[in-house]
């Protein structure tokens, strides 16, 4: 690709969005596109794809597919090229995905289109594909729709139809953002094999710096439509010279800094047309002098390979001035106190409206998870799709009512309490902020949404205290009365927020509450959260499947598989020292930023996961646990109690596990002598 230009057609001109973007991908090559939120990433990707919006136009010197330039195809010709040579992974599956159809008649139809063959061809890739990315009981889901898959699942299939043709070139965009760690792992390794054996050239959009450094070759820093900074892998991420740059990289989670502010980018990317005359980042930029304003900077080559855009590159190893004061480090709460919240034996089932021969499948989806929360506490809840995570969430909200057990708010059983009582008592932050705020309505009456629903004061007392509570979250009154549309993703999250803590609910319940975010937005969240937490002594539920997240902002964490809690304590006690084996399976497989070019064998090759309508007897894990015994497999393992948690393992690990630097994934589960 030479010279890519993006312009949106205007009454009053052109507006440049994409500028002048020179980006190269050889075979069985991954080429990493990182940056902020409206940086022009996925526009680029659309370009390549030539899917960009009607009222935005593409020009190029270059934009070659083998010994096609794209550039210059008429739409029938591209789009015949489209999901067999040129295919793409689109960042969210909710809307890539039709809902009245199966999964199996989606993923068949792109087969059917490019390759000869009928159904039962179609149908047998389709669930070779659902099995390579690690999808459990291929053959029922492909009769399933996408509303019956939880969004990890959502994920996989739509990673499975892009490979269906083996294309020459994948453009990822987020392809593991709603995928827990093990998962993850595994389609990288995937997409890696695929790149082997196929030489198939991949373009990654990620705002994880881990994925950067497990997979890409190269890397590109983009901002306000340019590339500020382009090289090796390692060089890029180990001596980063740009201040764009070290800022992304400063505002990562530290394992270990227990509530510590996290390093911030101040302001935001510019909107097009507002960069400027000189360099896009100079208002920013904590560098930034009167010349970095006068005139466009150009990208310089720094060395064979390496290029710049900046007038005043950072030293090797220099760190950025704007990072983030860090604070006293808070000590994790293990005192006992109050219960806000608490689960006695909670069980939820799911029956399918579809018959096999021994009658309708039943998913026991929570399986007796007993777990309290107390006043000012937060606790993570981590596990791979599918574990229950959300299920439990959704029971912990009133939203769904437990097949049995109990579910308490301060002491009282949910199913006592009315609406009003739940809703002033817990409220839920859901994972995108995009599709969780209504598009029409104003940020000030979406916030103050819960006031009016219980009919609390007058519309003008309402709208103060909504006024009051985005003062809360660090958004000013101007915003108050915008659309989601005109606000970025880190606003809207803090939207979000605001709402749920309107009614001033001791407790929140945050599904994923940063996954859609890049890092720099992310560090923004979790600051902010860190300060409710402290100010309004919130407690506070935190599913997630970031490893860095949970050690930055939780004090105990409880690790679930297929519907039970395996292990539960202290952050430090689990993450440092784990002793179940799937906990331990989880750490391996989260991605280190550090280590360039590794990380991805913890789970290669990990492929008996169990179909969780079929579960194996005795201990569910041990299928994957190569420290299984014969035992593991006849009985049900004890729950062991330790200082502030437990395990339940027949043969429970003992290794300390590192706390940083690379993980050791062969050793993963076999720290048990022999």
């Amino acid at each position: 690709m030479c010279g890519l230009h993006v312009e949106a057609v205007r009454a009053g001109g052109r507006l440049p969005i994409i500028r002048g973007l020179d980006i190269e991908v050889a075979p069985a090559e991954t080429l990493c596109l990182v940056g902020e939120s409206g940086c022009g990433k996925t526009m680029t990707a659309l370009a390549v794809m030539g899917l960009l919006p009607a009222a935005l136009q593409r020009r190029a010197a270059q934009l070659r597919l083998d010994d096609v330039d794209l550039s210059t195809l008429p739409e029938h010709r591209l789009s015949a090229l489209r999901g067999d040579r040129l295919a793409m992974i689109f960042q969210d599956p909710n809307t890539a995905l039709n809902p009245v159809y199966t999964i199996g008649r989606q993923l068949a139809e792109v087969w059917r289109r490019h390759r000869d063959g009928g159904q039962g061809a179609a149908e047998q890739r389709a669930t070779e594909l659902l099995q390579r990315v690690g999808i459990a009981g291929a053959v029922q889901r492909l009769r399933q729709y996408p509303h019956q898959l939880s969004g990890g699942l959502r994920q996989r299939v739509m990673i499975a139809m892009a490979l269906m043709c083996q294309p020459r070139l994948l453009v990822a965009d987020e392809p593991t953002t709603a995928l827990d760690v093990t998962v993850q792992a595994q389609v990288l390794q995937l997409l890696r094999d695929l790149q082997s054996e196929l030489s198939l050239g991949m373009l990654l959009i990620t705002h994880d710096i881990g994925v950067v450094a497990a997979m890409a070759n190269r890397v590109a820093v983009m901002y306000a439509g340019e590339v500020v900074e382009a090289g090796p892998v390692q060089a890029v991420l180990r001596r980063p010279r740009h201040p764009y740059t070290r800022g992304l990289l400063d505002c990562l989670p530290r394992g270990g800094a227990h509530s510590s502010r996290l390093g911030t980018i101040p302001g935001s990317v510019a909107a097009p047309g507002e960069e400027g005359g000189g360099c896009a980042f100079v208002n920013r930029c904590g560098y930034a002098d009167s010349a970095c304003r006068a005139a466009p900077v150009p990208l310089s080559e720094l060395e064979a390979g390496r290029s710049v855009r900046c007038r005043k590159p950072l030293p090797d190893g220099g760190v950025a001035p704007n990072s983030g004061a860090a604070m006293a480090a808070a000590t994790p709460r293990t005192e006992d106190g109050p219960r806000a919240l608490e689960t006695r034996q909670v069980v939820r089932h799911f029956t399918f409206g579809w018959r096999l021969p021994g009658g309708r499948p039943v998913l026991r989806a929570v399986r007796g998870v007993s777990l309290h929360l107390k006043r000012g506490e937060v606790l993570a809840i981590v596990g791979e799709s599918g574990c229950g995570k959300s299920t439990l969430a959704r029971m912990l909200l009133g939203l769904l009512p437990p097949t049995a057990g109990d579910v308490l708010l301060d002491g009282r059983p949910i199913g006592e309490l009315g609406r009003s009582a739940i809703a002033e008592f817990v409220q839920p932050v859901f994972q995108d902020p995009y599709a969780s705020l209504a598009p029409h309505r104003r940020i000030v009456d979406t916030v103050a949404l819960p006031l009016t629903a219980l009919g609390r004061g007058t519309p003008a007392e309402r709208r103060q205290q909504a006024l009051r509570m985005l003062a809360e979250v660090g958004l000013p009154e101007h915003l108050a009365d915008r659309l989601p549309s005109r606000l970025s993703g880190g606003q809207r999250q803090r939207v979000a927020i605001a709402r749920a803590l309107v009614l001033r609910p001791p407790v929140l319940v945050c599904d994923e509450p940063t996954s859609a975010l890049d890092v720099s937005v992310q560090a923004q969240i979790l600051n902010l959260l860190v300060d409710l937490k402290e100010r309004l002594n919130l407690s506070l539920v935190l599913i997630t499947h970031n490893i860095g997240v949970v050690e930055q902002l939780a004090d105990r964490v409880a690790v679930m598989y297929l519907g039970q809690v395996v292990e539960e304590g202290l952050v430090a006690q689990v993450l440092r020292r784990p002793r179940h084996h799937y906990t331990r399976l989880l750490l391996s497989s989260a991605l280190d930023p550090g280590a360039v070019g590794g990380g991805l064998a913890a789970t290669a090759g990990d492929s008996n996961y169990p179909d969780p309508m079929n579960l194996p007897t005795g201990c569910t894990f041990h299928p994957r646990c190569q420290a299984a015994s014969a035992l593991c497999g006849q009985q049900e393992p004890p729950v062991l109690l330790g200082p502030g948690g437990f395990v339940a393992c027949h043969h429970p690990a003992d290794r300390v596990f590192p706390a940083t630097s690379q993980r050791e994934p062969e050793q993963t589960c076999q720290s048990r002598s022999n």
